[in-house]
């Protein structure tokens, strides 16, 4: 008459394990996705944006050589007419 009791508590400590551990999992993973991938990932999207921009600037940093006028160069005419 033991036995199917002690089987039966098994296979429940058994489900109730498995069950728990999937649930931590889950919730684990959840918490790192949205809590520490994905706003990892919008730094490095922003500081990439950020680098980007510098790269088009970079040679221009130091002053040589010039960087390049925009087309409305310059605001006025440069000799009367």
């Amino acid at each position: 008459m033991a036995v199917p009791k002690i089987t039966g508590m098994l296979a429940r400590r058994v489900t109730r394990d498995i069950l728990s551990a999937f649930t931590v999992a889950t919730v684990t993973s959840g918490y790192y996705w949205y809590f520490v991938h994905l706003p990892y990932i919008g730094r490095l999207k922003f500081e990439e944006s950020e680098a980007a921009e510098l790269r088009k600037l970079k040679p221009y940093l130091y002053g040589y050589p010039s960087p390049p006028k925009p087309e409305s160069w310059p605001p006025y005419p440069a000799f009367p007419a």
